[in-house]
């Protein structure tokens, strides 16, 4: 099967302008500027709004050729309904051997993180832990929506066996019960956790 050479040079074209824009995004020490760049990027020709919130007006966006799987969808519009914006990471921006995460979360249109989705429908620890050790190799945020009846104990035994086992997680974004909750390791390993996610 012959390779698709001007499918590949169309497709880096697109993801340059973006990509140089990330770095710059990140290597900015200015809000003002942090703002600016953001709304170039959520402006950038080649992004494809896929969803806006009617409450807010936050969207989720998406290259064209960027594959968007149901359940990262639906976590990323719950996203939304927290005040971020969501762009899917584009594929083509990865190199061989380079961490994959899924989404850039925007909030305020001032700070932008690397994020991986993660959507838990078994009830169990070890399905937390699981989680939390593949998305250790991805980002230093993740994103955990819970579809399953796993009890609060069983959640913070995960949460906490997986963020023992991957110290390379700063956050976990949390959805659970209907209630979402923006941790940090610390938060997680504190006491006040049981009063949080009860």
């Amino acid at each position: 099967m012959g390779y698709n050479f001007q499918s590949f040079s169309t497709l880096y074209s697109d993801i340059t302008g973006f990509v140089t824009l990330i770095r710059s995004i990140y290597e900015s020490s200015e809000r003002s500027t942090t703002q600016k760049l953001i709304h170039e990027l959520k402006s950038d020709k080649d992004l494809v709004s896929v969803h806006i919130n009617q409450n807010n007006g936050k969207q989720i966006f998406k290259h064209d050729y960027t594959r968007v799987i149901d359940h990262e969808l639906a976590t990323a519009k719950k996203i939304t309904d927290v005040n971020y914006d969501v762009i899917f990471a584009p594929k083509g921006m990865f190199g061989r051997g380079q961490k994959r995460f899924d989404i850039f979360a925007i909030k305020n249109d001032s700070s932008i993180i690397k994020a991986d989705l993660k959507a838990n429908f078994e009830p169990t620890p070890n399905a937390i832990f699981k989680l939390i050790e593949s998305g250790n190799k991805q980002a230093e945020h993740l994103v955990i929506d819970v579809n399953s009846t796993i009890s609060s104990d069983d959640l913070i035994d995960g949460l906490r066996s997986g963020l023992s086992a991957g110290k390379n997680v700063k956050t976990i974004m949390l959805f659970y019960k209907k209630k979402f909750h923006n941790l940090d390791r610390n938060a997680i390993f504190s006491k006040n956790i049981y009063k949080m996610l009860k």
